[in-house]
């Protein structure tokens, strides 16, 4: 006898799956943690967001954080990169001069490590540590 539930009031559609696409749903539905039929309609519930405006805007939005975001990471690397070569050579003539340090050299670093800040500002101008993306832009 046919069981009187609630869901079974809803619309039903019979499909036809191609060969292995059942058991393929079946496994990732078992993943998600869904039965079937939730599977099923949660995919078909996500492929109409492609279709929604505001979903696409917000996935524009992303894909300029993101480039932004890889912009930020290559200037940084860059900058980083030949402010290491820096310490590495002051490093190296510290420890030829059998770890002592003048002043003059601390005022070296010094000044080093400010041209360093400077430069990181001029690409971070709000002194954020943050890639361009992780600042809440939206």
């Amino acid at each position: 006898m046919a069981q009187d539930t609630p869901s079974r009031k809803l619309d039903q559609y019979i499909v036809r799956f191609p060969h292995g696409m059942r058991d393929r749903l079946k496994s990732l539905a078992a993943e998600n943690k869904r039965s079937l039929n939730a599977e099923i309609v949660a995919r078909l519930e996500d492929s109409f967001a492609f279709n929604d405006p505001e979903f696409t805007s917000k996935l524009d939005r992303m894909e300029i954080d993101l480039a932004e975001t890889k912009r930020w990471s290559r200037e940084m690397r860059s900058i980083l990169g030949g402010e290491l070569r820096i310490l590495r050579a002051m490093a190296v003539a510290l420890d030829k001069q059998g770890g002592q340090v003048s002043k003059e050299q601390l005022s070296e670093l010094r000044s080093a490590l400010m041209e360093s800040m400077e430069k990181t500002h001029a690409i971070d101008p709000d002194g954020s540590d943050k890639p361009p993306s992780s600042r809440g832009r939206r």
